[in-house]
């Protein structure tokens, strides 16, 4: 997929180039980071070097470094992602949420 829209959109922007890969890669990298995220190091660099290589593409040869990279297509490590991820989901589970008092109340109208 990301070789794809690096071939498709090769003059693209940084910018542009972000919304792309947020909108086609990014939920790829991240589908059920609630479940099930990466514990071992080489699982961890997997994943992160898609992102290293939509920087690649999105600056070509006179590419900044990887950090830099992520800054100017406005785009954060993927590892915080899941940090933010296991956040929201701990507090989901240990607070008394909107959604399970939703789901509590129609599952004791069918019952």
């Amino acid at each position: 997929m990301l070789f794809l829209l690096s071939k498709t959109f090769s003059k693209a922007s940084p910018l542009v180039f972000s919304k792309l890969f947020k909108t086609y890669v990014r939920p790829l990298l991240e589908f059920d980071n609630g479940v099930w995220s990466p514990i071992l190091q080489k699982d961890i660099l997997c994943l992160e070097s898609i992102q290293r290589r939509a920087t690649r593409f999105t600056f070509g040869k006179n590419r900044p470094p990887y950090c830099e990279g992520l800054r100017l297509m406005h785009l954060c490590p993927l590892s915080d992602r899941r940090k933010r991820w296991d956040l929201i989901i701990t507090y989901q589970a240990l607070s008394p949420s909107q959604y399970l008092r939703s789901h509590q109340r129609a599952s004791s109208k069918v019952a």
